[in-house]
């Protein structure tokens, strides 16, 4: 049965934390997930391409969130953005699968302010090493 995107947790914890927080506000997250280059591997004598399977990259995620600037978790997560401090991640999605994976954080900025919508920030990030799934079904 499909479920709407809405319930959808992200989690985060930033050394020496041990257990993961929840960011408060969050609003969209970016692709899970990494992909393989099609790399070329046409022997010389051959008049048709070759190809196998690259090492695999994952996304480069724009995590967008309401900017509550006295929200001292947020400001946690917003601090690790600006000092390029990795962090941990762990997703858990309405249907009941979770994904974990660490982030290098790249930037953070808060977004165009619009009159009609909450003021929101933005941390741009990339996935680095891989990414764990775990699609349990409890009935």
């Amino acid at each position: 049965m499909a479920v709407i995107g809405a319930g959808t947790k992200f989690k985060f914890k930033v050394a020496p934390a041990t257990e993961f927080t929840l960011l408060p506000g969050a609003r969209s997250i970016g692709d899970t997930g990494a992909e393989r280059p099609l790399v070329d591997a046409t022997p010389l004598d051959k008049l048709d391409k070759e190809y196998i399977a690259g090492m695999k990259d994952g996304d480069e995620k724009d995590i967008v969130f309401n900017y509550e600037i006295a929200d001292t978790t947020q400001k946690l997560f917003r601090d690790a953005a600006r000092a390029g401090t990795p962090a941990d991640i762990e997703l858990e999605y309405p249907n009941g699968a979770k994904a974990t994976f660490s982030l290098v954080l790249l930037s953070f900025r808060v977004l165009n302010p619009e009159s009609e919508q909450a003021l929101q920030c933005s941390v741009k990030s990339k996935v680095s090493g891989p990414v764990t799934w775990d699609e349990t079904v409890t009935p």
